[in-house]
């Protein structure tokens, strides 16, 4: 896989666990309580907000925002510009589409 990376230029509260692998890159944003699995990648300007919970293996494309209480199982594709809406479940292996907003709980493609 690959080595954990933690750009200067991004903005992760004190509090968020980071597991082996994880990429986080310029410009994005994690805030308190959050958890992200191993070799997940929040890439450019991407934003977690509060309490979320990110498997293992999950990409997070540029701008994409994820609102507070998310769940994001393993094997989760986020295009770019998603947004998901608080509270909600991405199931395993779901992709979903650059520019989709989630406003409900999704299993599956």
């Amino acid at each position: 896989m690959f080595e954990k990376v933690l750009s200067k230029n991004a903005v992760i509260h004190d509090d968020v666990k980071v597991g082996e692998g994880v990429q986080v890159l310029s410009g994005a944003v994690v805030q308190a309580g959050t958890t992200i699995g191993a070799h997940s990648v929040l890439n450019t300007s991407s934003s977690l907000d509060h309490d979320c919970l990110v498997g293992s293996n999950v990409w997070i494309s540029p701008g994409v925002t994820v609102c507070g209480g998310v769940t994001l199982e393993e094997n989760v594709f986020l295009g770019a510009g998603v947004v998901v809406l608080p509270g909600c479940v991405v199931s395993r292996d779901s992709v979903i589409r650059a520019g989709t907003v989630v406003t409900q709980s999704r299993v599956g493609t």
